[in-house]
């Protein structure tokens, strides 16, 4: 896809009119990264650009005043959970009551229970379908996924990882079947010569939330690796979850890989000072959501019943942009 392609790019264009809508809230340059970061994640949001803008505004600045409960968004990094707030119309004194709630039946259990870690993963828990006030099943599915995971690896996954659990907890199945399928997908991964460690652990565990076999996820995904590879662009560990989003597509991975290319460079475009990996990842996510309204011919897809059975994959991407957002934020000192 040339980068001019992108003029019809309605996730594209919708990104840069609320990134443009909330530049205003920078006061320096960290801030501008994550107020990009932000305003891809409210890109579906339906309201006006200065609506969203002055509402992400609220909400980080409510972040900020509460940032005893909220440990870490006392820095620019509040921007983007706000704007998370804000897609899912999850109001702050739910996320705060959640927290509370979440935060004693964990300690009760005995699992890390303060901070960031917790507050995330209570947002994830508000992302799901069936939305209600977080309780003891919740902890206990929580407390399954975290045990299990622990065992396999145990070294990669740690506090920080409670937003990542949260999200497995949503993916039907037993705790023993979700998180095996987890540890074959890294396991594969491994064994095809990418780097151990967290951020492969994290793309594993998003491969599982693809609804695909696992030997299916990961050929997907190496196809997507090897893409990358041939057009020169040899993405290292920092990727590895950003290219975990791009494989819940079900697109030919140089479909995919061509529309990449046109979306970093127009992101680029937008913003001449932007990091690397910032530019990557908001370029990845808005590649899904511009492929995601199409089949394999490229086709807008228009049959009703297959729009609603795409509602479950926009799920995932919510879950795991979600995750991702969180890794971010935890790879962040506060300011």
């Amino acid at each position: 896809m040339p980068i001019a392609a992108l003029i019809t790019s309605v996730p594209f264009q919708r990104y840069r009119a609320i990134a443009s809508a909330i530049e205003g809230l920078a006061d320096r340059s960290e801030d501008r990264q994550w107020l990009r970061l932000a305003a891809q994640s409210a890109v579906l949001c339906p309201e006006e650009p200065a609506v969203i803008a002055d509402a992400i505004r609220r909400h980080a600045n409510a972040l900020h005043d509460q940032a005893d409960w909220f440990q870490g968004l006392n820095s620019p990094a509040r921007f983007a959970v706000a704007a998370l707030l804000v897609q899912h119309h999850l109001p702050l004194a739910v996320l705060v009551a959640g927290f509370r709630r979440m935060a004693a039946l964990l300690k009760s259990m005995g699992l890390p229970n303060r901070g960031l870690p917790v507050s995330m993963a209570v947002l994830l828990m508000h992302l799901a379908p069936d939305v209600r006030a977080v309780g003891l099943g919740d902890a206990r599915r929580l407390r399954s996924i975290y045990t299990c995971m622990r065992r396999f690896p145990w070294w990669v996954t740690g506090p920080a990882d409670l937003p990542l659990c949260a999200a497995l907890a949503q993916v039907p199945n037993t705790t023993e079947v979700v998180v095996a399928r987890a540890e074959d997908a890294y396991q594969q991964l491994l064994a095809a010569g990418l780097a151990p460690g967290g951020s492969l652990h994290t793309a594993a565990c998003l491969l599982v939330m693809t609804g695909l076999p696992v030997d299916a996820g990961v050929a997907r995904y190496l196809a997507l690796k090897r893409t990358l590879a041939v057009r020169g662009e040899a993405r290292g560990v920092e990727s590895y979850d950003d290219i975990a989003i791009l494989a819940l597509l079900d697109q030919r991975p140089e479909v995919v890989i061509d529309g990449l290319e046109a979306m970093v460079a127009g992101v680029r475009d937008a913003h001449p000072d932007i990091e690397t990996a910032a530019a990557f990842t908001i370029a990845c996510d808005l590649v899904f959501l511009d492929l995601q309204r199409l089949d394999r011919a490229g086709a807008p897809i228009v049959d009703a019943a297959v729009i609603r059975t795409r509602m479950d994959l926009v799920h995932a991407f919510h879950m795991a942009t979600a995750v991702v957002t969180s890794r971010a934020v935890f790879a962040k000192p506060s300011a």
